[in-house]
């Protein structure tokens, strides 16, 4: 299984300097002019979905309405499940914080330049160790945090795995249609989100207190 990982790792590794070369620049010239206005606005709508603020926020209320009501329901026969599901909150929150605080480093150590900064769209635009947002291109911070938490899920609702997977591309995807990010970007963004994610889980799943023991691997 490991082995596996660190091949699919290595491919995605391999693949981000291609697609800045060969394939960043002619995509998103490509929708400049033809995309229709339903189409943008519809990638517009659903781009804020993977809006960090909303997942840190959530996990955090998950985890304090568990801990309240266990605290005056202790003998709830539920108690099991909501162990599981505060397990299943600290885990989410915990892959956002890592794989958040590696893509904010790589973020400022790159300094690439967004789609829209210039009208030619160079995918090879850097200003290294800048915290200039419009050089903050590269990875995607809405890919790491929408990967991050299609993992998650999986790892909840392992049945449910191509919705969740399908949910994340669209999103991402959206960063690339509405000239945000280039889709190196996106790429490295999810693999950020996913691979730290799935480093953890492999950390974490085997203890009592994070067992994860009754859903498949993601």
């Amino acid at each position: 299984m490991k082995i596996r990982w660190t091949w699919i790792f290595s491919a995605h590794i391999l693949l981000i300097p291609l697609l800045m070369v060969f394939i960043d620049e002619p995509l998103t010239t490509s929708f400049n002019d033809r995309k229709p206005t339903w189409y943008v606005a519809f990638n517009r709508t659903i781009t804020d979905v993977a809006l960090g603020q909303w997942y840190f926020a959530g996990a955090l209320l998950g985890m304090l309405l568990i801990a309240v009501f266990l605290k005056f329901r202790s003998q709830s026969l539920r108690r099991p499940q909501l162990e599981r599901a505060k397990a299943w909150f600290q885990f989410l929150l915990a892959s956002l914080f890592v794989s958040g605080t590696v893509l904010l480093t790589i973020k400022h150590l790159v300094g690439r330049a967004r789609p829209f900064v210039v009208p030619e769209h160079d995918p090879l635009l850097f200003k290294p160790l800048t915290a200039d947002w419009n050089f903050h291109s590269f990875p995607s911070g809405h890919a790491q945090v929408i990967w991050t938490v299609a993992f998650a899920l999986v790892t909840a609702f392992p049945k449910w795995k191509p919705v969740f997977i399908l949910m994340a591309l669209v999103i991402s995807f959206s960063r690339v249609v509405i000239h945000d990010h280039f889709l190196s970007d996106i790429l490295a963004g999810g693999s950020i989100g996913y691979f730290v994610s799935a480093w953890l889980y492999d950390k974490v799943k085997t203890r009592l207190y994070f067992n994860f023991a009754s859903t498949s691997q993601p």
